[in-house]
């Protein structure tokens, strides 16, 4: 079975639905917001700080600037974090970020963690540290389990909130990682559903396109869903959906398809150019590596990788850099 889209489908949602996944995980502090206020994506700046931490392991990293509705409050940055993986020492590691961000941007930071791994005993939310000279640090940041949502999941899906679907599809694709008619049934009735609490269309199909991305099957059965759900509702064992829902669904799922694979491949690609660079000439600057991250086309970072290979110094592939405008 193909490998969970995990970076991907929870850089989309965070991105497209980032208020109803606050009302979802961290309700107390949503109300504080002022959603009014246009929200800042920080991710290049949080770059800075993270970008040589313990790569590889399963997690996505946001920096987002905030309003709060007292305005007699500053704004504030959320760090948040989405963990797949158990990490020695991972609580220094978000105390020392909160550190950082304080000191670089002279602002609060509210560090917030989503633990969407499958261990239901782990899940840090304090740092302490007490040194010889009786100084101590203690260091408190929120959390939520996914697997511990219980009712707040219920109610939120209840209530139409997208995010919910996409927790939903994350934490069926644990249990059904080696289980393809349970994934297929869970995506079968996901998709029924979806429809049938009559959400928008246009919502529907984003969803549609992050559950693909979680609920992968092979290409027949997705064949073999679209057109048990098309019989289901010729056959009125469920909410009629109409020949436009229907369409939306088969593009949903193509597009998620699509949009998987080409995410996947594109962050490949990055890594293999910068993992180049820093093979041959050890740490790289920020500036290279924001301009690298930020190419997108397939075939210059092809060529991008052979040159990282060849070229006698950092400064003869910083000449070679074309980033896009805009």
């Amino acid at each position: 079975m193909p490998p969970l889209q995990f970076d991907a489908v929870w850089k989309s949602t965070l991105e497209e639905f980032f208020e109803p996944f606050m009302d979802l995980c961290f309700p107390s502090i949503a109300k504080t917001i002022d959603w009014s206020h246009p929200i800042e994506w920080l991710d290049t700046e949080l770059q800075k700080i993270t970008h040589n931490a313990n790569q590889g392991l399963q997690r996505v990293d946001k920096l987002i600037k905030v309003a709060f509705k007292d305005q007699s409050q500053n704004g504030c940055l959320i760090h948040l974090e989405i963990q797949n993986q158990k990490e020695a020492n991972f609580e220094n590691r978000i105390y020392v970020y909160n550190y950082c961000l304080r000191v670089r941007y002279e602002e609060n930071v509210c560090s917030l963690v989503v633990y969407v791994d499958s261990d239901p005993d782990w899940q840090p939310s304090k740092y302490k540290e007490a040194r010889r000279n009786k100084n101590k640090i203690t260091f408190e940041f929120a959390t939520v389990k996914l697997s511990k949502l219980g009712r707040r999941l219920t109610v939120a899906r209840n209530q139409g909130n997208p995010v919910a679907s996409v927790i939903d599809a994350h934490l069926a694709a644990q249990k059904t990682m080696n289980d393809l008619p349970g994934r297929y049934q869970f995506k079968r009735e996901m998709l029924r559903d979806l429809f049938q609490r009559g959400m928008p269309v246009k919502k529907v199909s984003k969803i549609l396109s992050l559950i693909d991305w979680l609920m992968t099957l092979p290409e027949n059965l997705e064949k073999q869903l679209t057109t048990e759900l098309q019989v289901q509702q010729k056959s009125n064992t469920m909410i009629p959906i109409s020949s436009f829902e229907l369409a939306v669904l088969e593009q949903g799922i193509e597009k998620g398809r699509l949009e998987g694979r080409q995410e996947g491949n594109r962050n490949k690609a990055q890594e293999a150019v910068l993992d180049a660079l820093e093979t041959r000439f050890g740490e790289i600057s920020d500036l290279v590596r924001e301009q690298v991250q930020s190419l997108t086309d397939a075939i210059e970072l092809k060529r991008l990788h052979r040159r990282a290979i060849l070229v006698s110094d950092l400064n003869s592939f910083s000449a070679e850099l074309v980033v896009p405008v805009g």
